[in-house]
């Protein structure tokens, strides 16, 4: 296929065209094509294009531009290097007009690029001095990963970064930080949770300040007057937090889109956002009550609602607004105006969604996507529920599209027609969303459904809920389906976990497609899938047909060397040309309807395989022809690579289509074919009475679709109410739209760095290649905490890898020397995770951040710059070590002298410690260390001697077996007991309780001849190598146990540690202990009954991250072996391993949440958010028990392993005297 780009180091979507349009116009590019038309140029142009490339490439990476900022011996090479190379080229011009005047633009741009850092690092400056007089140091960001994760949305196209992003604390400050932002000639872009699909908050300007909102997280109580119950809410709440919220008080918030995990407030107004739930109770406007906002004046707006409907906008004749315009306090009231709008205008008649209409008559904020000014909270009305909801899952396996869209139509009538019966929500996926999202079908069938709609309704009688289930039953039957019904709510949010996953269509192109959100008239629904599928059985045929053009243009330059060859070649063409002229034949009958029909249905089946791959296969079957097979092989694989196809799912109900095209961001030829897809499904939008989009906005992505007088409106109102353009630049105004805007494409990374041989490099490219951007990973992930000025989320984190690896790439190209500081920046990605792996459970497609960060650790290690400090050295080398005196000696050191040391210091500096926590970007200073260490004080009860001293088992050479002389006999159950170096180094006493209660119920425990570490903590540092080598030499240890124990039948292995478990499952322990399991210790006591009785004591319990339970609910398990309710705390404790000593200043940030969510549940436990008396909190990780401990002196609370609990309870208060000085001990000799 052809080579899309000449232009070097452009990892991007764009084209040579672009690229050279980008920084010398569209003359030059025109200038160019003449010079190399006529031979004029070749060795020039390859020189002109290294100097674009290199422009380009720090154009569109800001962690190139920061290392040149710092590094002026760089950056004047690199200047030095432009201006040579357009010297050479002006040397080789021989006077030729042509050429100087290209010469001349490229001069003009190479000046111009050679002043911009320059300026961008005083523009920095006076940003900063500027924004410091309104906002705390905190909030000002110009780091590379806070402007590169700011300049993109879920689309991932880019067009500028911008030059500062402000993250405000407080909702009264925006207006000042607005005004200042103004005086600073900044553009302003609100930003939440970065989720939109079309571009409306990517900066088109670099001198653009992009606030974000996401610490603008505030949840008021919910209001109840006359029956109208609302919430208000800061612009920043997570959309998902507020349906929390009103369902913990029995209510439901209506606005529900498929992104809630991670959009927020402010989005959802600026872009009327909907969901599944708009069927029934609308949109955002149709919910709104009241909104705040900051104008381009700097004042504040509130808009209120008037006689609040509770239901949608469109059951009235109009709406009623009444506006407060208050001063820039945000209090003083400057004047009042009432605006009444027709309830047509809201929306196009007979649409249940439609969010064209920008202007709304001049309604502010609601829809307008930014341009008019910054939503800082909102106040939502929240609905009544009926009292039971079903959900029904209807799978329709018939080749005829139409009958099973009918469905759609037919349950929304049925439904309807029942005065007593609510339809929630209504969702389809079609057959490739089906596959995307690995759709496990519920009927009895062994091939997968063509469509699946997912229903929600209810009643407030179970019995009508029946009635209409039965009928709905009906309907899928008689359209070749099945349905299913769900009543509780477990099997509900089964049914629904597929419909969030369906931003996996795009995983096979590296995570980008086009993606477009239409409303359909209902009754028109039929068509437009009709219209879908036309379009994709043609884009099917033509690329079956391209194919065939590649494979014959390779057949007919073959130099055949024997007539059979010749033979069998000439044969090959005529059955070629035989399938292509079948294949046209179709695709040009596709018009007649009985031919489209047969396709569709599959009566007529185009098959390259049956078709053409199998008899050419046969046709050159033999040695001879191997090559030959290979090669056409692989051109089928490359055009198979590039097929376009339309994947939609709906909101069904409501006749909101999401149509996505995947697409190759490198492969300019795929993307221009996807636009004139576009093109073709809004034009059937329109012929089919519909709108461009239903919720998405239309941001830089479909403003070319919107109508002339709907774009004239915005602008008049946008000239009236923000002139100067402070809000959004070049947003749904004339010239807006994609022409400048790129993608980067990880797939050239790849094959760039499959050229230079980075393997390594590739491999991270990889792993977080399919990244979606979707955000779902933020509401998990530990190192994302907003209110503690954490802003390190997965998703940011791969955006900033992924231009970390280009900048790597591209430096190994030039041959110009990597910098130094680029491993400071990975170090800095690398260190903001704790390898808790949560961020894979939301992932739609499974991206664990944390195997990212140990591969990136991994690597850093390897080239020897991995960056830590002593403390987590000293860690590591601690838990290296086997020796029992080296053991007891750091012991006594490190951690019984030294965590007093720390105690007693963080006690006596606590007064003069800032309690919130200062953002962490790079490397910090000995002192921040120092000071974040001493955080929260570190437990003093860990002064208990490791646990083979105290059991007098310190001889490796032998394998220590306790089983209690009355109650163990031969029959006895036998396990092996690993501990972990913190159930056996750090908290002897969890090792303790654990042996001491199998014990006594007359196990026979094994333990390891020596102190083993399980090599978890050692990959997780990156240390690839030790981590294998710990690993090996267990493995072979427990074989020669095994060997030795033959006679015990052990059927268990034992732990008391999450990470001990992880890495244990990659030992294969049930080829060693024959069919052994791998459970944690509280599982195995509760498979054996081994329980308290029931009691009324208060427990909260942290699941840790590494949560070793693995057979279900661990806060159930737990719950069950305590004879208690728990009630579970979330977030992570902040210690994480060495994390803690490793980092402390994010430690600290992570505290921060984690000490946030304690007080939070206490305060629900026992109304209040500090313990007087002690509320214990259980966990089961001895690292996490340990983190806990620091909250002691601020909660009260008191870790303790449940094992310790179960021990004391059981066997008295003396239990550890008692069991060390009573245990028998056998010693088999290794």
């Amino acid at each position: 296929m052809k080579k899309y780009r000449e232009i070097p180091y452009n990892y991007t979507s764009f084209s040579d065209k672009e690229v050279v349009c980008r920084f010398l116009g569209e003359e030059s590019w025109e200038l160019l094509n003449q010079l190399r038309e006529n031979r004029n140029t070749g060795r020039s142009a390859r020189m002109l294009f290294e100097v674009l490339g290199d422009m380009w490439a720090v154009n569109r990476n800001p962690y190139l531009q920061e290392d040149l900022i710092k590094n002026k011996r760089r950056w004047r090479a690199l200047t030095e290097a432009l201006y040579s190379r357009l010297n050479q080229i002006r040397a080789r011009a021989d006077g030729n007009e042509k050429v100087l005047s290209l010469l001349n633009s490229a001069d003009q741009a190479v000046d111009g690029f050679k002043h911009c850092l320059s300026e961008f690092k005083n523009n920095k400056q006076q940003i900063k001095k500027a924004l410091l007089k309104v906002t705390h140091n905190n909030n000002i960001r110009f780091d590379a990963l806070s402007r590169s994760s700011h300049a993109t949305d879920a689309t991932d196209w880019r067009v500028e970064y911008p030059a500062v992003v402000i993250t405000p604390d407080t909702e009264l400050e925006i207006a000042d930080i607005i005004k200042t932002c103004i005086e600073l000639g900044l553009t302003i872009i609100p930003r939440g949770g970065g989720t939109g699909y079309t571009g409306g908050a990517i900066p088109l300007d670099a001198q653009t300040a992009v606030i974000n909102t996401e610490k603008l997280s505030f949840i008021e109580p919910i209001q109840n007057q006359d029956g109208l119950r609302s919430i208000n809410v800061g612009a920043g709440v997570i959309t998902k937090r507020v349906s929390e919220a009103a369902t913990a008080s029995g209510l439901v918030f209506a606005v529900d889109p498929t992104s809630q995990d991670a959009c927020t407030i402010g989005g959802n107004v600026a872009m009327n956002a909907g969901g599944k739930k708009a069927l029934r109770w609308g949109t955002t406007i149709d919910n709104l009550l009241s909104w705040k906002m900051v104008m381009p004046d700097g004042n504040w707006l509130q808009v209120k609602r008037l006689d609040h409907n509770q239901d949608k906008i469109q059951l009235l004749d109009e709406v009623s607004f009444k506006i407060y315009h208050l001063k820039t306090d945000g209090e003083t009231l400057l004047r009042t105006e009432t605006l009444t709008i027709s309830a047509t205008n809201m929306r196009k008649s007979g649409l249940g969604k439609d969010v064209t209409n920008k202007f709304l008559d001049g309604l502010p904020g609601i829809q307008k996507e930014g341009c008019d000014g910054f939503i800082t909270s909102a106040e939502f009305i929240l609905h009544q529920p009926l009292e039971h909801i079903n959900t029904l899952c209807l799978e329709f396996f018939g080749h005829d599209l139409d009958n099973a869209v009918s469905a759609i139509v037919a349950v929304k009538d049925s439904v309807d027609s029942s005065a007593d019966i609510d339809l929630v929500g209504m969702e389809h996926l079609d057959a490739r969303y089906i596959k995307a999202v690995h759709y496990t079908t519920k009927a009895n069938r062994p091939e997968l459904p063509k469509m699946v709609l997912l229903i929600d309704i209810s009643a407030n009688s179970q019995s009508s809920l029946d009635d209409q289930v039965d009928k709905i039953i009906q309907l899928t039957q008689d359209r070749e389906g099945e349905c299913f019904v769900a009543k509780l709510p477990a099997k509900r949010q089964t049914f629904w976990k597929d419909r969030a996953n369906t931003a996996a269509i795009a995983a096979h192109t590296n995570a980008f497609k086009i993606n477009e959100d239409v409303v359909i008239p209902l009754d028109k629904l039929g068509d437009y899938s009709q219209g879908i599928e036309h379009i994709n059985i043609r884009l099917s045929i033509e690329n079956k047909l391209a194919t065939l053009d590649a494979v014959k243009d390779y057949f007919q330059n073959i130099d055949p060397d024997s007539s059979l060859v010749k033979e069998k070649i000439t044969s090959a063409l005529s059955l070629l040309d035989e399938v292509n002229s079948e294949w046209t034949s179709a695709l040009n009958s596709l018009t007649q309807a009985s031919k489209f029909k047969a396709i569709q249905t599959g009566d007529r089946v185009i098959s390259y395989i049956n078709e053409f791959a199998q008899p050419l296969n046969d046709l050159l079957m033999g040695d001879v022809f191997t090559e030959i097979r290979k090669k056409v092989q692989e051109i089928h694989a490359e055009y198979r690579e590039v097929r376009l196809f339309v994947a939609t799912h709906m909101h069904a109900g409501d006749g909101n289509v999401h149509t996505n095209i995947p697409v190759h961001s490198h492969n300019t030829q795929m993307l221009h074919q996807a636009e004139a897809v576009v093109d073709e499904i809004m034009i059937l939008a329109k012929q089919l009475g519909g709108v461009i989009s239903g919720e998405h906005g239309i941001g830089l992505t479909k403003y070319q679709y919107l109508s002339d007088e709907f774009k004239q409106e915005f602008a008049n109102y946008k000239a009236d109410i923000d002139p100067n353009n402070h809000f959004n630049k070049g947003k749904l105004m004339p010239g807006s739209g994609l022409d400048n805007a790129f993608t980067p494409s990880l797939r050239l990374v790849e094959q760039e760095a499959l050229i230079l041989e980075s393997s390594e490099i590739g491999e991270i490219n990889d792993m977080v290649k399919s990244c979606l951007r979707c955000g779902k990973c933020k509401d998990v992930c530990t190192t994302h905490v907003p209110e503690a000025n954490l802003l390190y989320s997965p998703r940011d984190k791969i955006i900033g890898t992924n231009l970390i690896s280009e900048a790597f790439l591209y430096e190994e190209q030039t041959r110009r020397g990597v910098s130094i500081d680029h491993f400071d920046e990975f170090n800095d990605i690398a260190d903001h995770c704790t390898i808790c792996h949560r961020c894979e459970k939301p992932c739609p497609v499974n991206i664990d951040f944390g195997d990212v960060s140990i591969k990136m650790k991994s690597i850093l290690v390897k080239q020897k710059q991995r960056r830590t400090n002593i403390a987590a050295k000293v860690s590591i080398a601690y838990l290296n070590m086997t020796k029992p005196w080296q053991i007891n000696l750091t012991k006594k050191l490190l951690i019984d002298f030294s965590y007093k040391a720390q105690h007693l210091a963080s006690r006596l500096s606590a007064p003069f410690l800032k309690k919130q926590p200062n953002k962490t970007v790079g490397s910090p200073s000995a002192l921040t260390q120092l000071i974040t260490i001493l955080d929260k004080p570190l437990p003093t009860d860990t002064g208990m001697a490791p646990l083979r001293s105290l059991l007098n088992i310190n001889d490796a050479g032998t394998i220590p077996i306790l089983a209690h002389p009355d109650k163990s006999s031969a029959d006895s159950p036998s396990v092996f007991y690993f501990p972990g170096c913190g159930s056996e180094r750090l908290y002897s006493q969890i090792g303790l309780a654990t042996i001491a209660l199998l014990y006594h119920q007359g196990v026979k425990v094994v333990l390891p001849p020596s102190y083993l570490c399980c090599g978890y903590p050692q990959a997780s540092a990156g240390n690839e190598i030790k981590s294998r080598e710990i690993s090996t030499d267990n493995r072979v240890l427990f074989h020669r146990m095994a060997n030795t124990l033959n006679y015990l039948d052990i059927k268990h292995v034992l732990t008391s540690c999450g990470t001990c478990i992880d890495q244990l499952l990659t030992y294969e322990l049930g080829d060693i202990f024959k069919d052994a399991q791998l459970a944690d210790i509280h599982e195995y006591l509760l498979a054996n009954d081994v329980k308290l009785d029931n009691t009324d004591e208060k427990y909260l319990y942290h699941a840790p991250c590494h949560d070793p339970i693995k057979s279900g609910d661990s806060a159930d398990v737990i719950s069950q072996i305590m004879g208690s309710d728990v009630t579970s705390n979330d977030r992570c404790c902040g210690e994480a391993g060495t994390f803690a000593v490793a980092r402390a200043d994010i430690a600290k940030q992570v505290k921060f949440k984690k000490e946030n969510e304690i007080q939070k549940d206490l305060t629900t436990l026992i109304g209040t958010p500090k313990a007087k008396k002690g509320i214990k909190m259980l966990t089961t990780c001895p690292a996490c028990r340990q983190g806990l401990s620091r909250y002691q002196s601020s909660t009260g609370i008191e870790p303790i392993y449940p094992v310790e609990v179960m021990a004391k309870q059981t066997l008295g208060a003396n239990w550890q005297k008692d069991f060390i000085n009573s245990v028998a001990i056998e010693k088999v000799l290794l």
